[in-house]
């Protein structure tokens, strides 16, 4: 059976875990919000993510600004999957 976009938008649900409301510009986008951690070489740290339809972020480049419960970010990089779903690579500004 083929993915589909019915698929894709179930990602992104309200009920889903790490569920977010992202504001990009003036548009609300739905989707997905990971803050990773992690330690490296003695190094703590975290990498946010914002993942979405990759419809929902077909105009995100980097270096635009996001803001997800009222924390602001710059995307850093963009990598667009093959299932219809982009992920955003943030910094928090």
């Amino acid at each position: 059976m083929p993915f589909d976009a019915a698929d894709s938008a179930a990602f992104n649900d309200p009920d889903m875990p790490a569920y977010a409301l992202a504001t990009i510009g003036a548009a609300s986008v739905a989707g997905r919000f990971h803050a990773r951690y992690g330690v490296s070489l003695g190094i703590s740290g975290g990498q946010p993510m914002f993942g979405a339809a990759t419809t929902d972020l077909a105009s995100v480049s980097n270096g635009d600004a996001l803001t997800i419960n009222a924390i602001n970010y710059t995307v850093t990089e963009k990598q667009t999957g093959d299932i219809g779903q982009t992920m955003l690579m943030l910094q928090e500004t």
